[in-house]
C-alpha cells in the first residue's frame, strides 16, 4: 500500500514521516488475510491524523497563552511582569506563525488596566485597512 492509498482508505492526512516510519512497516508485519480496509481501522487516527494533531497544538498553545496572561493579571500591580509579557509574546508569535489568520497580516496585544499596571486581554488580528479581523479573548 502507498502512501496516497492510505490517505484515501483512512480519510484523513498521515505525514510522509509517520507513514514510512511507522504505518508501512506495521501493514507489511501483518499476515496476508488482513486487508487495507482492516489494517487502517486497526490504527488509532489520533496517532497519525495531521489535522487532529494539528487542532491539539492549537489547542494547547491557546491554554499556555491564556496560563501566561491570567499570571501577568494576578501579578499586576504587585510586581514587574516583564518576563510573562515576553514569554506570553513568544508563545502568540509562535501561535500566529502556526496558524495565520487569512488575510489579516497585522496583529497586536490589547491591554487593559489593572490597579495602575496593564495586562494584556486581547490578542486581535487586523488587515491592511486595520479593521479588527480575529480576536482571542486571553483574561476572561
Amino acid at each position: 500500500m502507498m502512501h496516497k492509498e492510505f490517505e484515501e482508505i483512512a480519510g484523513y492526512e498521515v505525514s510522509y514521516e509517520d507513514y514510512t516510519n511507522i504505518i508501512e512497516p506495521m501493514y507489511m508485519a501483518l499476515p496476508d488475510n488482513v486487508s487495507k480496509q482492516q489494517f487502517v481501522k486497526l490504527l488509532d487516527r489520533k496517532q497519525f491524523d495531521l489535522n487532529y494533531k494539528k487542532q491539539q497544538y492549537k489547542k494547547q498553545l491557546l491554554k499556555e497563552m491564556k496560563a501566561i496572561a491570567k499570571e501577568m493579571y494576578h501579578l499586576c500591580s504587585h510586581t514587574e511582569t516583564y518576563e510573562q509579557y515576553e514569554a506570553l509574546r513568544n508563545k502568540a508569535l509562535e501561535y500566529i506563525k502556526a496558524f495565520p489568520v487569512w488575510n489579516a497580516p497585522h496583529h497586536e496585544f490589547t491591554r487593559e488596566i489593572k490597579n495602575g499596571c496593564s495586562y494584556v486581554k486581547y490578542l486581535i488580528w487586523f488587515d491592511e485597512n486595520y479593521n479588527e479581523v480575529q480576536k482571542i479573548e486571553l483574561v476572561a
